[in-house]
């Protein structure tokens, strides 16, 4: 019984992990997923939609440019029009009531591939290479407009900075 229990003692210390630390990703601190994607297809998941009426003084237009001019600005990152690269989706849900508004940001990057669940099933999903939910921002509705887009490149910032580790 004794040798048993050594041998299975012997054999976990043994036997090497298949991931060190510094390969899975740890929200806001690495992603190693980011290593050498420079194309992804920009997707804005928001309450403000392309052809909505502002919200709190926020077009989906304005969103979208704004994006684009902070991550071209500080990358080499580009959002080509055709499918197939990495989706970079931001989820950004503006809401307003009586003379408030607020806001919620976040970001995550992902491909579509083949895997397997923990019960050993095959399936097709979204394979994560970033993740971050970060921001909420509360203000009035004079004041909003201002301090979300400071968020917002605060946050991109932000981003671009975990994807600069690994480019």
């Amino acid at each position: 019984m004794k040798r048993i229990l050594v041998v299975i003692v012997l054999g976990l210390l043994l036997s090497g992990n298949a991931y060190s630390s510094s390969d899975l990703m740890v929200p806001g601190i690495n992603s190693p997923g980011l290593k050498n994607l420079k194309e992804f297809n920009l997707s804005i998941d928001s309450t403000v939609y392309p052809g909505s009426e502002k919200m709190c003084n926020i077009s989906y237009e304005e969103i979208e440019s704004f994006v684009k001019k902070i991550i071209y600005s500080n990358s080499v990152i580009k959002f080509p029009a055709s499918f197939g690269h990495e989706q970079f989706l931001l989820t950004t849900n503006i809401l307003e009531k009586s003379n408030i508004c607020s806001a919620e940001i976040s970001l995550m990057t992902y491909s579509f591939e083949r895997g397997r669940n923990t019960a050993s099933v095959y399936f097709t999903g979204p394979h994560v290479s970033f993740f971050d939910r970060g921001q909420i921002r509360i203000d009035n509705y004079k004041d909003f407009k201002v301090t979300y887009f400071a968020a917002l490149e605060k946050y991109l910032l932000k981003f671009l900075e975990n994807w600069k580790k690994y480019n």
